[in-house]
């Protein structure tokens, strides 16, 4: 293999000369390990078709690896992800990513147990190749809404909705489909709940922990609300049915059975003539034709001599059945009044 030393020319950047001397360097401290073998046959090593290979730089520690990936094919929004990675560290550790995620070899369920050659890491690329990731459910930019409607059920990864137990990689006999069968069954809730949509009905929200707190409290106010308005209508429903049984006692209660039930109680006079006739006037539907009786009449009268704005106030808030003071002044002139010692 040619030094590294050798391909470094004056016209070589900066940040190239010091990757390239710590390659140098590094070549020099390796010991006989599957780091050693793959890094110093790196560029002869037979990978699967659209896969690369390349020594990178952890900007952390400052440590070299090896990786191996396979970019995903030209979606919709033309992005394309690294979809399958397979990265070997300085100790000789086997890192594998899918779809973005860690994967364990056992997981995969490759005849695999340890890998301890350049041939091993060449069958493993092969059998990573023939794995088929999960395409996820749809494409995040062609609906932003779903994550209010599904909530904590999907997740975006590399610009696609992806169901929360999305299994990463097909199954072999699952091979024929592009999404596992978590994400198929999001696929199907999608379309379902867009169609609801389209049709204007109404469509779960989901909520965070702390909004659902509050939207609790809220609901919590509501049902409380609701049940003081349900007892609410219940008692004045129930308070009506009083007051029509009241009015329809007070309808059908003739004067002959009232003088009784007011003589049986020992009521005075001038109450006596006012409760006949809220009586007589709850009787009349109309009350232009009420007629009134001669006691209350004069009542009225002396009523409405003595204070005029509390007469008018009693009559105008229907405190008490009185009669206009028109009618008042004609039942007045209607009076023969007698000559005083000037006649």
């Amino acid at each position: 293999m040619q030094n590294n030393c050798d391909l470094i020319s004056p016209e070589c950047s900066e940040p190239k000369k010091r990757k390239l001397n710590l390659v140098t360097q590094l070549e020099s401290d390796l010991d006989d390990t599957l780091y050693t073998n793959i890094f110093k046959n790196i560029y002869s090593i037979s990978i699967p078709n659209k896969w690369q290979a390349s020594i990178e730089c952890v900007q952390s520690t400052g440590n070299l690896v090896i990786v191996f990936h396979k970019l995903s094919s030209i979606e919709k929004n033309f992005l394309r992800y690294i979809e399958k990675q397979l990265i070997i560290t300085k100790d000789s550790k086997i890192l594998i990513h899918l779809n973005g995620k860690e994967v364990l070899i056992s997981d995969l369920k490759i005849d695999i147990d340890q890998l301890k050659s350049v041939q091993d890491v060449q069958q493993l690329l092969l059998l990573l190749d023939k794995i088929r990731c999960c395409r996820g459910a749809t494409s995040s930019t062609e609906y932003l809404d779903i994550k209010s409607i599904f909530g904590y059920q999907c997740i975006e990864s590399n610009g696609q909705w992806k169901h929360i137990k999305c299994s990463i990689f097909l199954k072999y006999d699952d091979s024929s489909k592009n999404e596992c069968v978590w994400c198929r069954r999001l696929t199907y809730s999608i379309a379902k709940k867009r169609l609801r949509l389209l049709r204007q009905k109404n469509v779960k929200t989901y909520f965070s922990t702390t909004k659902k707190q509050s939207l609790q409290r809220v609901k919590k106010c509501i049902n409380i609300l609701k049940i003081k308005n349900a007892r609410a209508h219940l008692s004045i429903a129930k308070f009506q049915y009083k007051l029509n049984q009241i009015k329809l006692q007070m309808s059908n209660m003739n004067d002959k059975n009232l003088n009784e039930i007011l003589d049986q109680f020992n009521i005075p006079q001038g109450q006596c003539e006012l409760i006949k006739e809220i009586f007589s006037a709850a009787k009349v539907k109309n009350s232009k034709n009420r007629k009134y009786s001669e006691n209350w009449m004069m009542l009225c009268l002396l009523f409405q001599i003595r204070s005029p704005s509390g007469y008018k106030y009693l009559r105008n808030q229907n405190i008490l059945p009185l009669p206009c003071v028109n009618t008042i002044r004609k039942h007045l002139l209607a009076l023969e009044i007698g000559r005083g010692f000037d006649g």
